[in-house]
C-alpha cells in the first residue's frame, strides 16, 4: 500500500511539474503573439492582392490562435470547398508569394525562392498573371512547365526570365 502512495505521489509531482512547463510555454507564446498577428495582418494583405489578381477574389488564412491550449486552428477563407486541379495550383502559388512578400517585408531570414511544378492545367489568363505577379517578387520562383502549353506571345515574353531550358536534347542529368 505504501508502494502505491509513493507511486500516486510522484505522478501527481510529474503532472504538476509538466502542468508548470507546459504554463510557461504558454506564457512565452502569448508573449510572441503579437509578431505572430502583425505576420498573419502582413500576410493577408499581401494574399488578398494576389488572389484578387488570380482569382478576381480575396484569400486570406485565419490562425484561430487559443491563448489556453496554445494551438492554433489555421482556416482558409474565401477559398473553393475542394479546388481542384488548375485551381488549387493558383491558390498554392498564390500562398507561397504572400509568404515571400511577407517575409521579405518583415526582414525574416527565411528562404526566398518557391518551386512550382507543371502548372500547365491552370487557366491560361492565370498563369500571364503568375508570370506578371512573379516579376513582383523579392526572390524566386522556379517553375517546370511545358512550353507548348501557353501562348506564343507570353512565351516570347517570358522567355528573357528563363535561366534553364530543357528539351528532349537538352536533358537534366542527361536523363
Amino acid at each position: 500500500l505504501e508502494g502505491l502512495l509513493d507511486q500516486q505521489t510522484k505522478a501527481k509531482s510529474d503532472q504538476t511539474l509538466a502542468e508548470n512547463e507546459l504554463n510557461r510555454i504558454l506564457d512565452k507564446i502569448s508573449q510572441e503573439i503579437d509578431n505572430v498577428y502583425l505576420f498573419e495582418r502582413t500576410f493577408n494583405r499581401h494574399l488578398k492582392r494576389i488572389t484578387k489578381d488570380l482569382h478576381d477574389e480575396e484569400y486570406e488564412i485565419d490562425l484561430n490562435f487559443d491563448k489556453k491550449s496554445g494551438l492554433c486552428k489555421i482556416e482558409m477563407n474565401n477559398s473553393a470547398t475542394n479546388p481542384e486541379g488548375g485551381k488549387k495550383k493558383a491558390e498554392v502559388i498564390a500562398f507561397d508569394f504572400a509568404y515571400i512578400h511577407t517575409v521579405n517585408e518583415l526582414s525574416l531570414k527565411r528562404p526566398n525562392f518557391i518551386f512550382h511544378d507543371s502548372i500547365e492545367d491552370i487557366d491560361k489568363k492565370q498563369i500571364k498573371n503568375i508570370f506578371d505577379n512573379s516579376k513582383l517578387l523579392p526572390g524566386q520562383q522556379i517553375l517546370s512547365m511545358l512550353s507548348d502549353k501557353i501562348s506564343n506571345d507570353l512565351y516570347e515574353e517570358v522567355s528573357k526570365n528563363i535561366v534553364l531550358l530543357l528539351d528532349e536534347d537538352a536533358k537534366f542529368f542527361r536523363v
